[in-house]
């Protein structure tokens, strides 16, 4: 039984309450993607795909860019974790865009990183493996 990530919902369940009771929108953000975390360790990659969307919004509400830029490559990750890969690769190209023009090339490089996963499997998916030469 995965109690960890249970127990570790538990708490985010309630640190999201009291973010939001204190009306702390980055909190109440950061909590909904860590239960996604979580929910990505017990297997429930739709349950973790809704929590970050509303991370997302959010944080898109509240005018983060990097948190958007994070919270739209979270949605990548669950994306490639439901095998929906070209999904997450188009999702990816979101955070990649807003990273150039904020100029953070941490995140750039990080969403290049997912986004050459992404494709690769893709590829793969379409039955075009080996054809690249790497």
């Amino acid at each position: 039984m995965k109690v960890q990530p249970v127990e570790a919902m538990r708490k985010l369940e309630e640190s999201y309450k009291i973010f939001k009771g204190i009306q702390n929108q980055v909190g109440m953000a950061k909590a909904l993607d860590y239960m996604g975390d979580s929910l990505v360790l017990l297997g429930r990659h739709e349950e973790a795909l809704g929590k970050r969307k509303e991370a997302y919004e959010i944080l898109r509400s509240y005018g983060d860019p990097l948190g958007i830029g994070n919270a739209l490559k979270s949605l990548g990750e669950v994306l490639m974790a439901l095998e929906r890969y070209s999904e997450a690769e188009e999702k990816y190209r979101q955070p990649l865009e807003l990273f150039e023009r904020i100029r953070i090339p941490r995140g750039e490089a990080n969403v290049l990183l997912r986004m050459s996963k992404a494709l690769i499997m893709t590829e793969k998916e379409n039955g075009k493996e080996g054809g690249c030469g790497l």
